[in-house]
Formats: C-alpha cells, structure tokens, sequence
C-alpha cells in the first residue's frame, strides 16, 4: 500500500535500488542531464545559456540539492552566461569582421601607446629606483609610488622586459634567468595542461582505485606550481608581480589552492 509506485504514479516501473536505471529515465532526461563529470557539466551548462529547456534543469537541481541555491545558480547562469557572455562573442566576432573589411594599419595608435609605455616605465624606475643620497622623504614618496601601482596603474610593467633587466642581487638574477627560460616556460604550460585533464577526470561516484592517484598528481602540481610563485616573485619582484592582473590572478589560485 505505501510502495513507491503506488505513492507516486511517475515511479511506477522503476527500479529504485538502481541508480543508473533510475537516472536514465524519461523524468531525467535519460541520463544527459547531470553534473558527474566535465563533459556532461559543459553540456548541461551549454544547454542552459542556450536558454533550451532550462527551466527543467532547474527543477532538477532545486529537488536535488535546493530550492534557494538552485535559483541563485540559474539565475547568475542565465543573467552571464546567457544574456552577458552570449553578446560579447558576438560583439567579439562583429568587431573582427569590421577589422578584416577595413583593413586598416592603425600605425600612428602604435606608435603612441609605445611611447606611453615607455614613459610609464621610465616614471615606475624612476619611482623605485634612486640613488644613496635621496633623502627619507623621497624614499617614502617611491614606496608609495610603486604601491600605488597595485591598484592605480596595473599592467604597466613589461614583464618579459623585466626578467631581461639586470639586478645586482644574485637570487634575483638567478630566478630571472630561470622564469626567463624557455625550457621552465614550456615545463609550467604542460604541467597546466596535465592539471587540467586531472581535473577533468573528476566525476560522480568517485571510483575507490583513481582516487588516490588524482589525488597525488593533484598535490604534485600544487607544488610545482607554489615553486613557480615563489620563483616569479624573486624574478619580477612582488609589487610588479601583483600589479599585473595575469600574474596576480595565477598567484591567487595558488593560494587558493594551498589554502583548499
């Protein structure tokens, strides 16, 4: 009397002591709609920015997980991926087209902005560097320059520029010469893409056997990656390194990693 498919007439038929079956039902899209591994998440999310059937997907995960946390999710979903992300690729692909129809050298742009870079890095040396004879309050007014750099002038350091320059400190001559390299650059690009496939072979269940050896290559990598933030720190510098936005955002996910 109290069987579930007697309770519910949708789950008459189905075995509910088989998760797989159950899944692969009609009431759940026969198992396309689910987040157990990168490739289905791509395709759930791909469907939902598309602004196909969306509204199912919610349900589904408001009655799996939450109702709140489910609107919250689709509702940033739909807002940025959707109504956000969508246009600028679009926006993206007009401006590349009116590129390749005018065809246009922009020469005297170029000119320009290399001199303002210039003369944003001369300002920057001239800021950080100095002589023995400055006094204390020009000292400070430096600090506070390059500090400023932070959060005011962003970007305006030529790294690859800077790991050529010449620093009387042997450590920091040592760690440019090593970041400055092709054979590191190289090294850190494949380690990248080897954490990606790591991490794109996480899925639900987790299997007991590749557990553990996603798990060793996950804490390699963390390591590999915190010797690569502490060499680029010594190379650049850490004002200049947490003044570029590229830099900064690589050291934020180390951190963040660390810190997980």
């Amino acid at each position: 009397f109290y069987s579930p498919g007697i309770a519910n007439s949708e789950l008459a038929g189905l075995n509910l002591n088989d998760y797989n079956d159950a899944m692969e039902s009609e009431n759940f899209n026969f198992g396309f709609t689910n987040y157990d591994n990168l490739g289905w998440s791509l395709l759930v999310v791909f469907q939902s920015i598309t602004l196909e059937g969306w509204t199912d997907v919610m349900y589904m995960l408001q009655d799996a997980s939450s109702s709140a946390l489910g609107f919250l999710y689709f509702l940033s979903l739909i807002i940025i991926g959707s109504f956000f992300l969508l246009n600028i690729v679009l926006a993206i692909v007009w401006d590349a087209f009116m590129d390749i129809r005018d065809a246009n050298p922009e020469e005297k742009d170029d000119d320009s902005d290399a001199e303002a870079e210039a003369q944003g890095d001369g300002a920057e040396k001239a800021a950080v560097g100095g002589n023995e004879t400055e006094t204390m309050d020009n000292s400070l007014k430096s600090w506070l320059y390059a500090l400023s750099g932070l959060v005011l002038r962003r970007n305006a350091t030529d790294i690859d520029k800077r790991l050529r320059e010449y620093h009387p400190w042997p450590p920091v001559r040592w760690a440019r010469a090593i970041a400055a390299h092709s054979i590191f650059q190289g090294f850190i690009i494949l380690i990248i893409t080897m954490n990606v496939v790591v991490l794109s072979m996480d899925r639900y269940p987790v299997p007991l056997g590749p557990r553990g050896v996603v798990a060793g290559f996950t804490t390699t990598f963390n390591v590999i990656f915190i010797i690569e933030f502490i060499i680029l720190h010594f190379a650049v510098l850490p004002i200049t390194f947490w003044s570029d936005n590229t830099l900064a955002f690589d050291g934020f996910i180390v951190l963040i990693s660390v810190i997980e």
